[in-house]
């Protein structure tokens, strides 16, 4: 549906509860949970009025004054524009749920501003993009040189001298009078940072001082009452966006300004930003960030979740890659009791720099070697069909690394696309670790972001990808999310820097923030490389294989390690308990999953829960690290109800039982875990 606003115009469409209208000037685009509303100006400029909280009745938003509008990068030409208003319903990304699609063009002589908005069914969140095309002037920043720091004028608070000129996202001027803002810091290039996730709160005051803040990821909660607003823009880190901007968060009394469109002012499109309501405290924000994820990238059983393994682990990088090897690899993987067994660098015929065998590229695949990604005919002789027959034969699925080629802003995207999608359609290969990427232009991420889009597209969202921000200039946690896994870690005995409890102690942080079904996280042979830790009572050799398959239970799961070299011991306790997890694997993952405890750090108890959406039944993970307590509780109050509760131990040695308003753990041994189920009788 598209047409032209006039005074009287009236546009409506719905998709089950979700609505777009635009009526007078004024549009309202939302859902049963979540409503929000602008006023548009002559130019075509859109002013926040209105950001409703249908779940607990809050209106966020203060209605008196004038409000500054969301603006793209750059000075846009004084002149009018005429409004359109396209709408659509449907699938628009093969991973994705239904959705209404509401598209705004402004239209100029000079300059058309588009804004595109997303809402999904029963999720309490709304997302807008912003794409601007016509010539405009360079951006003007709006911040000096060094708004933080007191200059010794005294000004009257709140009178900051900050403007609105250009680059804003949304403005939120909030009209609740108590309000605690987290700011979220994450960090990805994890070959190099281990303490992944940083979070620094502070209470917002009208007569606050000026503070400005870098990040994608921030939240402002009622402590009175545990309501709240998630604020997510989908792009990468800060360090790896392309397009260098103001702060992305401003904050100046009660109102915040969300910066940072990252358009570079060329036509491209600028980064989605999502707001999301919850209720429930920090439960709830988990709960509503997992449960909007879930809606760019659905749950589907036999794709995602799986146990994938990986020989890279063991560090033989590509020496051992041959027929027999992987076709040990293979057996020993059915055994293990793996999903996916995949190969990592080295199956193709090109040389990359990470090759042991002899030195290679990076990047320039295709100018080396226009056969580059065929298979390595002197270590494959006869191809990996009877490998991968084999594999289908035991049960499992097979994978293959892969490296979109950096060369030129990705230009090659298209020859890398053909190639994914070959293997596709004549190998079956649905799984790739994507590696190697540098994505340090706009064009080169648009060319990435366009790869990605026509594989999905085209395997109707049958290919996984797994993509690693462990190095480069990459999407990392929220830039791509429908694309697949964040392969999350490289952690390596051989380099003495795996300890199964900061692994833990990631995923946990992670996990408060995004969805663990979306991080792939690892667990390693811990029978290598013992002499590396003699001493250490947190050793990778103190706990039992099955416990270091466990830490990683409820994520998407990596054997980082050659199958065939594990001792008979380790694959049985893997194997029993990932057949356990097979049988629980989808009522895990169609439940929220929240960290529960303390911080991981190798001395405490800590653990998750994940909980139905009725929440009638809930599974419980649980880990007594090098604590000296043998008990601990887990409070239920938020998650299910405790009258007629049955408990089932599903794995690990100990005991569960009820006690007043939780259930009580007793894990006899250090460094031991149990996996409970937690299910109403009725």
């Amino acid at each position: 549906m598209e047409l032209n606003r006039t005074a009287s115009t009236q546009v409506i469409m719905e998709l089950d509860t979700c609505f777009a209208t635009l009526t007078d000037g004024c549009l309202r685009i939302g859902n049963a949970l979540i409503e929000r509303e602008w006023r548009i100006a002559a130019n075509g400029l859109l002013h926040p009025t209105a950001l409703i909280d249908h779940v607990s009745g809050t209106e966020w938003l203060e209605s008196a004054g004038d409000v500054p509008p969301i603006h793209p990068e750059g000075r846009l030409p004084d002149e009018m524009r005429t409004l359109a208003l396209h709408l659509s319903r449907g699938k628009h990304c093969p991973t994705e749920g239904m959705s209404l699609v509401a598209t705004l063009t402004a239209a100029g002589e000079q300059v058309t501003v588009v804004t595109t908005f997303q809402v999904f069914p029963d999720c309490p969140a709304l997302s807008m993009q912003v794409t601007c095309r016509g010539a405009t002037g360079d951006a003007v920043s709006s911040i000096s040189a060094d708004p933080g720091q007191p200059t010794g004028i005294e000004t009257v608070p709140g009178e900051s001298g900050a403007g609105f000129e250009n680059d804003v996202m949304d403005v939120l001027v909030l009209a609740l009078q108590h309000l605690r803002l987290t700011v979220v810091t994450l960090r990805d290039q994890t070959d190099r940072h281990d303490e992944l996730v940083h979070e620094e709160e502070m209470l917002l005051h009208p007569n606050k001082n000026s503070r400005d803040f870098e990040g994608i990821l921030f939240a402002i909660e009622d402590p009175l009452l545990g309501h709240g607003l998630v604020m997510v823009k989908e792009a990468p880190l800060p360090h790896a966006c392309p397009v260098a901007g103001s702060p992305a968060l401003q904050v100046r009394g009660h109102t915040c300004t969300i910066r940072g469109h990252g358009t570079g002012g060329d036509g491209l499109p600028g980064y989605r930003l999502t707001i999301m309501t919850y209720s429930g405290g920090s439960m709830g924000r988990t709960a509503t960030l997992q449960r909007w994820q879930r809606t760019l990238r659905q749950y589907q059983p036999g794709r995602d979740g799986l146990l994938v393994t990986n020989t890279w682990g063991d560090r033989s990088q590509d020496s051992r890659l041959n027929e027999p090897f992987m076709a040990g690899e293979v057996e020993g993987c059915a055994g293990l009791g793996a999903d996916v067994v995949q190969i990592d660098d080295g199956w193709q015929q090109g040389r990359t720099a990470n090759s042991i065998v002899s030195s290679g590229v990076w990047e320039g695949f295709w100018k080396v070697d226009p056969e580059f990604w065929e298979v390595n005919r002197d270590r494959f002789p006869h191809g990996l069909e009877k490998l991968i027959q084999r594999a289908r034969e035991l049960g499992m699925e097979f994978g293959l690394w892969f490296a979109p080629d950096s060369a030129g802003d990705f230009a090659n995207w298209r020859k890398d696309a053909d190639c994914i999608l070959a293997l596709h359609r004549t190998l079956r290969v649905d799984f790739f670790k994507i590696d190697g990427v540098k994505a340090g232009t706009k064009q080169g991420e648009r060319n990435l972001r366009l790869f990605f889009d026509r594989v999905l597209g085209e395997s109707d969202g049958k290919i996984v990808f797994d993509l690693d921000v462990t190095a480069g200039i990459r999407p990392g946690y929220f830039g791509m999310i429908n694309v697949g896994p964040v392969f999350v870690e490289n952690r390596y005995t051989d380099w003495f820097n795996y300890w199964p409890h900061r692994t833990l102690r990631n995923l946990w942080q992670l996990a408060r923030w995004i969805d663990p079904l979306r991080l792939r996280m690892e667990f390693l042979n811990n029978a290598r490389n013992t002499e590396r830790y003699d001493g250490d009572p947190l050793a990778p050799g103190a706990y039992s294989p099955a416990c270091l398959f466990a830490s990683v239970l409820f994520s998407s799961p990596l054997g980082w390690f050659e199958a065939s070299g594990l001792a008979a011991s380790y694959v049985a306790q893997v194997a029993t308990l990932a057949e356990i997890r097979r049988d629980h694997q989808d009522a895990l993952f169609s439940g929220f999953i929240l960290p529960v405890g303390s911080v991981p750090d190798g001395v405490l108890w800590t653990g998750f829960v994940s909980v139905d959406s009725g929440h009638a039944s809930a599974y419980a993970l649980v880990f007594r690290e090098l604590s000296t307590r043998t008990e601990w509780t887990l409070a239920l109050d938020g998650i299910i109800d405790q009258q007629d509760l049955v408990l089932k131990v599903l794995a690990g040695e100990g005991t569960v039982d009820l006690v007043g308003e939780g259930v009580r753990f007793s894990i006899p041994e250090p460094l031991g875990f149990l996996f409970v189920r937690l299910e109403g009788s009725g």
